[in-house]
Parts: C-alpha cells; structure tokens; sequence
C-alpha cells in the first residue's frame, strides 16, 4: 500500500484535472453528510440563550425565550416531528447521496464520465443500499451509546461500506457489514491517522468560515478516501 503522500499527491492530480465537477460534487456531498452544518449555543446579550447554526458561510440565529406551556407543547410536537422527518430523510434521501456522490467521485477519477450522482435513485440496487446503510448507521448509533470510543471504533469498521456496496453487488447488507469488518481489521488506525493528516485543511476551512473546504479541501480528502480505499483492498487476497 502507498504512502499517504503518493496517495495525496494522485488525489490533487485528479481533483486539478476535473476540478469544478469535483467541486460541485463535494458541496453536495458536504451538504448531505453535515460536513457544513454546525451549531453552537451560547448567551444572547440581552439575557437570553441563542443557537446559531452555520450553513457554510452563512449564519441563522434563532433565540430561545420563556414560553407558555401551549408554545413549549407546540414546540415539542414540531421536534418531534422533525426528529421523525430527520430519520426518513437520512434513510431515503441522504444515505443513497452519500452512496451516489461516492460512486460519482470513484467513476470520474476512473475516467467514466457518464456517471451521475441520482443513478442510485433510478437502480434496482436502492433497496439494497437503503438497507445496508441503515444498518451501518444503526449499528455505529448503537455503540455510541454504550461509550464514545466503541461508536468511533464501529464508524472506522464501516467507513468503507459505500465503496463495498458498489464492488459487491451480489452480497446482502449484513454480508458487506461482515465484509467491511473483515477488510478494516487491524487497519483502523492507519484510517485514522490518515484522516488525521488532512486536520491542517480541517482547521483553515474555520478560519476562512468553510471556502476552502468548498473549494479545495473536502473535494481533495474524497478523492484521497477513495484511492486509499483502492490501494487497501488490493492489499486483501480475494477481495
């Protein structure tokens, strides 16, 4: 398996050789998996508790006063129903983009222009990949309960579950679980340092309020992801 600079080195050639599809993509990506939304509470000046949510580069306020007990219920009901939509759309519509722009990134650096991103949508496959996803989502969710590190752990067995599904369209969702277990055992770590290579992005993307990482650096870790996964499964046998 190459080194991560070989691999980095690569990914920047593909991303300058296609850049705005790769870009445009990556937004998408972004947007879909939460990598530019983020909230942070704190005290409002006047007294009161404000939560601003960050869209990118864009910055919603929304303040939270003393209520009537008929407006906090109406709130509750309305969270409610949100959580509800949340989990519907993660499983119909977020989970399959993830899986459709992962499929995109790997085709175009392949040279396979015809792909699209909403292919899964029209496939015979969705059912398999809404499944599959689910359960690597419920499986990671369930560890997380147990403790912060064991959640973590479980979200590296599984990081690669997207690419599995795409090379191994014959198996079941709990097959390709098994299979992603198989191929991360004992290269969890190399993941995470890998990941943790691109932290220097991770933090100039604060500080220029996400326009790097919309223009540059999340594009460029994608298309790095996908050729670390290339070059670990070759390293398995019978992969």
């Amino acid at each position: 398996m190459r080194n991560p600079k070989e691999i980095k080195e690569e990914g920047k050639t593909l991303l300058f050789a296609n850049y705005l599809p790769f870009v445009l993509v990556a937004l998408i990506l972004a947007f879909v998996t939460g990598g530019l939304v983020s909230s942070r509470p704190h005290r409002a000046a006047s007294g009161g508790h404000t939560v601003t949510f960050y869209y990118g580069p864009f910055i919603i306020e929304n303040p939270l006063k003393k209520l009537p007990p008929m407006a906090v219920a109406a709130i509750v009901a309305i969270v409610v129903f949100s959580v509800i939509a949340a989990i519907v759309i993660e499983i119909y519509v977020k989970n399959p983009f993830e899986y459709g722009c992962r499929s995109w990134f790997r085709h175009q650096a392949e040279g396979d222009k015809e792909t699209h991103v909403t292919d899964i949508f029209r496939s015979p496959d969705l059912k398999r990949v809404v499944h599959t996803l689910f359960r690597r989502d419920l499986s990671v969710f369930l560890h997380f309960l147990l403790l912060i590190v064991p959640g973590v752990i479980k979200a590296f067995e599984y990081y690669f579950v997207p690419q599995l599904l795409e090379d191994h369209p014959e198996l079941s969702p709990q097959e390709i679980l098994d299979l992603s277990s198989e191929m991360m055992e004992g290269k969890k770590m190399a993941l995470f340092k890998f990941l943790l290579s691109f932290f220097g992005w991770w933090l100039l993307g604060g500080f220029t309020m996400r326009l790097s990482s919309i223009f540059f650096s999340n594009p460029y870790q994608y298309i790095c992801e996908h050729l670390y996964y290339l070059d670990l499964s070759d390293e398995k046998e019978n992969w």
